[in-house]
């Protein structure tokens, strides 16, 4: 059996009590400010991460438009070089058509061509031909020409 407690003891148990709150008090508060930290700390670094993904995701829209633009770009240089290569099969076969020899000679068949490269504006200029012939066609309304 426990025999009662004088005051005195009373007294030292309660201050004991008292120091046991405070100092378990004290703890839960420091281990509260540690979690808080390492959740801001956590919460800064997702921050970065999904910056930097979003970042990564731009640059690579960008790389992607960009590359669509230079295919764009080379599919109208081969376009145009397509349509400048019919040009010259077309008047080819006008010139064999007609019968107009000088033509024939100057400019041959595509098939017969070396392929064309593309090639800069800066190159020299076109060698002038001086013409002394032209036809004239004529064309009606209803679709026949008139040579």
């Amino acid at each position: 059996m426990q025999r009662p407690l004088t005051e005195e003891e009373k007294q030292e148990q309660t201050k004991r009590m008292m120091e046991l709150i405070y100092q378990k008090q004290k703890e839960r508060e420091e281990r509260e400010k540690r979690e808080t930290i390492e959740r801001e700390k956590q919460r800064r670094k997702q921050g970065q991460e999904l910056l930097l993904i979003r970042q990564k995701l731009q640059e690579d829209e960008m790389k992607k438009l960009a590359e669509e633009r230079r295919k764009e770009k080379m599919e109208e240089k081969l376009a145009k070089q397509r349509v400048r290569e019919k040009i010259e099969h077309d008047r080819a076969e006008r010139a064999k058509k007609f019968g107009c020899s000088s033509a024939t000679q100057a400019s041959p068949l595509p098939d017969q061509m070396e392929p064309v490269l593309i090639s800069s504006p800066s190159q020299e200029a076109p060698v002038k031909r001086e013409y002394d012939q032209c036809k004239i066609q004529v064309r009606l309304l209803d679709g026949t020409s008139l040579t």
